[in-house]
């Protein structure tokens, strides 16, 4: 039986291309009737890799007869009690069937329980899908290899993202398996238009990519755009999300972000909701959406779960804090230097005695304040978090109160400083814009006093109305200009006056409520 089989499979051979160029691997690589030239194809292609099992075993064809097959997989992605239960089993005690090319794969594929499985007639594209969690099983003769899911891979368990924590809401972030992430945006928006669009990137690393978008309200114009900006990526890895935007991005070398990130799958959906488009990143819980705008960075999550009025109060806080904490460092020294009329009189006299014995400018205190708010700022972040939070509290309170009783620097610069710095932790998502504007804005408020701080905010607005976001500016709604949306910018109105999609969004469909209880108020007792 054994020679029978393999005399029908061994119609053609075509050989397996040379394992030794990685070029080779994209090519068309079709499986040989001979088991054993896949398995050293297999073992050039792995380099013999430990972790790597190639596991060979016989099939039983009836009593007396055998055929050769072969398990590959990768040990650290597969479940080996899966294996074991749902592959080998089934195949290992079937002893009723006859082969030949035409029926051996089908009749062992619906013998083996496993919910996915596909039959692959290309080696290489075998070899991919074990590197992405699969098990290969192919037999002696057989034209193709039978692909399945019976991954184990260990991950982390959902929790609430660190970078955009709430009080009222979901508290369930997305963590590094795209799958898993797909799963949460499907629990959000559980509807046939949500589509997913899968890339693999990266001729090394194979990275996982996903773009979702829901269809009929996203404009298939930006959608396009992100294909073509995928399909040219041509680079040896992927290795985040961060990675992949900077690779996207419209405007790669300033230093506001065009591309937004987010952790959370109920922001995620409603950004879909709105027209955006979202990117997933095998390995990354940081999902890329875009188009991105300016504005939204001062958009909480809770906004649109708390009631309108608190949300645009802390919204109007979130924008000054924004502008306090880039502008407050550079407008104090532009006073002390330049304009010592605006500081009231009664203050003159206490900051004069304050810096009596400081040996610096006060545009060197400042400096010096920053970089030194921002290293403790640094370690605070990058230590173990029990530790982290002590070296933040200990050692600001240790620099300012060292630092004022040397007399390195004045008590009104401490307070400058940790004001600015404060103000910068209410608006998480352009922290790092506010951390180089900061600094930047010392040069001329030092040279110039106001009038370089003016001229420089002046060009820093003309730049961030310059950009653009697939298409779409940056500084919508204020320019261009959409009055509408202002409702949800600067404040947040009632949900009864937001019915319609924003317009700064390009969107296929305009409107998103449709009836409210309110809008019957003759049922209403």
């Amino acid at each position: 039986m054994i020679k029978f089989a393999k005399r029908r499979f061994q119609k053609r051979n075509n050989g397996l291309p040379l394992a030794s160029n990685l070029s080779t691997y994209q090519q068309f690589a079709p499986l040989a009737n001979d088991i054993k030239k896949n398995e050293t194809y297999i073992n050039e292609r792995f380099g013999e890799s430990s972790d790597v099992n190639i596991h060979s075993f016989q099939l039983p064809l009836n009593e007396n007869e055998y055929i050769e097959a072969l398990l590959v997989y990768i040990n650290a992605f597969i479940d080996d009690h899966s294996v074991s239960r749902y592959i080998l089993e089934p195949v290992k005690t079937f002893h009723t069937f006859t082969l030949n090319e035409e029926s051996s794969i089908t009749t062992i594929k619906n013998r083996i329980n496993v919910s996915e499985i596909q039959e692959e007639a290309d080696l290489n594209r075998c070899i991919d899908e074990v590197l992405h969690h699969q098990a290969l099983l192919m037999i002696d003769g057989a034209s193709a290899g039978l692909l399945m899911n019976v991954s184990g891979f260990e991950k982390r368990s959902l929790e609430e993202p660190f970078t955009e924590t709430s009080v009222k809401g979901p508290h369930i972030g997305f963590i590094e398996s795209i799958e898993d992430n797909l799963a949460l945006l499907r629990r959000h928006i559980q509807h046939p238009a949500l589509r997913v669009h899968m890339f693999q990137l990266g001729t090394l690393s194979q990275t996982k990519v996903a773009v979702t978008y829901m269809d009929g309200i996203v404009k298939p114009g930006i959608i396009n755009e992100i294909n073509k900006r995928l399909q040219k990526i041509d680079v040896d890895s992927v290795n985040n999300a961060g990675h992949l935007e900077q690779m996207i991005e419209d405007h790669p070398y300033t230093i506001f972000p065009t591309i937004a990130n987010s952790e959370r799958p109920d922001r995620t959906a409603m950004q879909l909701l709105d027209g955006h488009f979202a990117i997933f990143v095998d390995g990354d819980p940081i999902t890329l959406v875009a188009p991105n705008l300016f504005m939204e960075a001062f958009h909480g999550v809770e906004d649109y779960s708390s009631r309108p009025y608190y949300a645009s109060f802390v919204r109007l806080l979130r924008i000054g804090g924004f502008l306090i904490s880039i502008t407050l460092p550079a407008s104090f020294i532009a006073a002390v230097n330049f304009h010592k009329e605006i500081i009231p009189s009664e203050m003159i006299s206490g900051m004069s005695a304050s810096r009596e014995v400081v040996p610096f400018p006060v545009g060197m205190e400042i400096f010096i304040m920053i970089i030194l708010f921002e290293i403790v700022r640094e370690a605070g972040i990058r230590m173990p978090q029990p530790i982290g939070q002590a070296v933040s509290i200990v050692g600001a309170l240790i620099v300012g109160e060292v630092s004022v009783t040397a007399g390195l620097v004045g008590a009104p610069t401490i307070i400058v400083v940790a004001v600015s710095v404060l103000a910068s932790f209410a608006i998480t998502r352009v922290a790092d814009v506010m951390g180089i504007l900061r600094l930047a804005l010392l040069l001329p408020a030092g040279l110039f006093g106001a009038y370089g701080l003016l001229l420089s905010l002046l060009g820093l607005a003309t730049h961030m109305f310059s950009l653009q976001s697939f298409g779409v500016g940056y500084m919508a709604p204020l320019a261009p200009f959409h009055f509408r949306d202002w409702g949800d910018t600067f404040i947040r109105l009632p949900i009864q006056w937001r019915r319609t999609r924003p317009q700064s969004i390009p969107h296929e469909k305009k409107e998103k409520i449709k009836r409210l209880p309110i809008d019957d108020k003759g049922d209403h007792p």
